[in-house]
């Protein structure tokens, strides 16, 4: 039984491992399809400086305002392809993207002035703010590639640009003019008001 439990824990320990790399490699692939090189990341726990928090985050908006070009060209390719889905897709991409290196580049005018003027306190709180930002740029990225266009979904257009419109009418719905009533039309009157006299 013991070895059986020692086989599991050293399966466990290969499983966080490999899991560990897939996820450093999945990184360097969103670096890289951002147009940028993968990032050094600093050890765990390593004290950086504040020098090194601002290259950092020059490093990080540049990589963001990359993503906003990338994804703006593959809006602009779709635009000229005339793929409609695709095109909504892409846009609604690109908007958040450049929402996100719109405050990126904020976050980083934040930092620049902290380590400028020497106030750092907040350094870590700016730095967090734009780490998240960019992760979530990051993801965007991965979802812009993902935008599937008609060609790749099952053209609804045919060849000269012109849609095909198929109606089918319930056989169940009544035929005619159903504006008439089928049978007899019971109108009530509201009650008339009695007048109320008072006592003299």
């Amino acid at each position: 039984m013991k070895s059986r439990t020692v086989y599991i824990s050293i399966l466990f320990a290969a499983a966080s491992v490999l899991a560990g790399t897939i996820a450093i490699a999945e990184t360097d692939q969103v670096a890289a399809l951002e147009g940028g090189t993968p990032a050094a990341q600093p050890e765990p726990g390593a004290v950086q400086t504040p020098e090194q928090i601002l290259a950092a985050a020059r490093a990080t908006v540049d990589g963001m305002e990359a993503t906003a070009s990338n994804v703006s060209r593959m809006l602009r390719s779709a635009r000229e392809k005339k793929d409609a889905v695709k095109t909504v897709c892409l846009n609604d991409k690109l908007s958040q993207v450049k929402v996100g290196a719109r405050a990126g580049a904020d976050r980083l005018a934040v930092i620049e002035a902290a380590v400028s003027s020497g106030s750092t306190e907040r350094l870590d709180y700016e730095k967090s703010v734009l780490d998240a930002l960019a992760e979530r740029n990051a993801e965007l990225a991965v979802e812009a590639n993902q935008c599937i266009g008609a060609e790749a979904g099952g053209s609804s257009t045919a060849a000269n640009g012109s849609s095909e419109l198929k109606l089918r009418i319930d056989p169940t719905i009544p035929g005619g003019n159903v504006s008439t009533p089928l049978g007899p039309v019971l109108i009530s009157e509201p009650p008339k008001a009695a007048s109320r006299t008072t006592p003299d």
